[in-house]
């Protein structure tokens, strides 16, 4: 079963002569949230608020967003050739920080301000600076998302982890040329969930066809080559994911689809170039749905999804795929 995301982007809020005060445009904005238009963010209504009731581990992980975010701004300009990707992460982590911090983080409303730095001496004190807040970040938010209910609160963590690990896997190798995050068309807003068969059986169908792709690849490419190499170790990988997804499926009293005879492919395979190009985006797809499947459960099972969701966006960015700030949510 294929789930539908929903979609939100930025429009004008037209009030005609009605004269609202601020609190009552936020619970307006809401309401439009909860009623299924959802927007994108507007700088204008980006005013982050505390965060209430919720347990102290929500301000615990923006403020370690937030020190990422200043690690990249401080990186930004003294790591070799990692200005764009450094200034894009930096925007996501606000956003990020932003969102954590908003008394609704599901409104559509956490873009984030940008921040300041002083700078790093020299790159290898600001790789390092960037590692420490990336892995500090890791332990709160891997806890945060043990704790999160099944739903909007699992993939909103999960969302999170899986930036924090695209990021970690480009800290150990700033020379792999990866395109800078981008904020995408969705942002997190109230949603319903699928059940995790569904939700195990659509990424089950993405590995089937990631499967086919990366195996007519490899009849396609020279053996003695680093690319066929690649592939054949991605085969394995995804050989795994696929008993793994068969095994979340039984377990919830689900019978696992056969696959397909074949999949049509996103592009043609009549070069290197190509094979990769159309694996990143592949990788990208399955990590997406991987990241919509740890949403759906709860604890260690949560973490070990929205952690395989985070090597597969790492292995697609590195393959020219954009990391959008909100994986999993459409």
């Amino acid at each position: 079963m294929q789930r539908r995301f929903t979609t939100r982007r930025t429009t004008d809020a037209k009030v005609g002569a009605m004269d609202l005060t601020r609190r009552g445009f936020l619970a307006a904005a809401l309401a439009i949230g909860l009623a299924g238009c959802v927007p994108m963010p507007n700088p204008r209504l980006d005013v982050p608020t505390p965060t209430g009731g919720r347990p102290p581990i929500w301000q615990k992980a923006a403020d370690a967003e937030t020190a990422i975010a200043t690690a990249y701004t401080a990186a930004a300009s003294v790591i070799t050739g990692g200005a764009d990707w450094c200034k894009g992460a930096a925007a996501l982590h606000a956003a990020h920080a932003a969102t954590m911090s908003l008394a609704n983080p599901w409104s559509g409303l956490g873009l984030g301000t940008p921040v300041t730095s002083a700078g790093a001496t020299d790159a290898k004190t600001a790789l390092s600076q960037l590692e420490r807040a990336i892995s500090d970040a890791t332990t709160t938010i891997t806890a945060g998302l043990k704790q999160a209910a099944n739903g909007p609160e699992a993939l909103l963590w999960a969302s999170l982890l899986v930036c924090l690990q695209v990021g970690s896997v480009w800290c150990a190798d700033t020379t792999v040329k990866r395109p800078a995050p981008k904020p995408g068309t969705v942002v997190p807003y109230e949603i319903t969930v699928d059940p995790v068969a569904d939700a195990a059986t659509a990424a089950l169908d993405r590995c089937y066809a990631l499967r086919f792709a990366l195996t007519t690849s490899l009849g396609r490419t020279a053996r003695n080559g680093q690319l066929h190499a690649d592939l054949a170790n991605a085969l394995t990988q995804v050989g795994t994911m696929v008993a793994s997804l068969m095994g979340l499926l039984m377990a919830s009293g689900a019978t696992p689809p056969a696959p397909e005879l074949s999949y049509t492919l996103p592009s043609g395979l009549g070069d290197n170039d190509a094979i990769r190009a159309t694996w990143g985006a592949m990788e990208a797809s399955l990590g997406q749905a991987c990241t919509y499947l740890a949403g759906c459960l709860t604890g260690d099972d949560a973490v070990t999804w929205a952690t395989t969701a985070g090597d597969q966006m790492a292995r697609a960015t590195a393959m020219g795929q954009t990391l959008t700030w909100w994986p999993g949510w459409g």
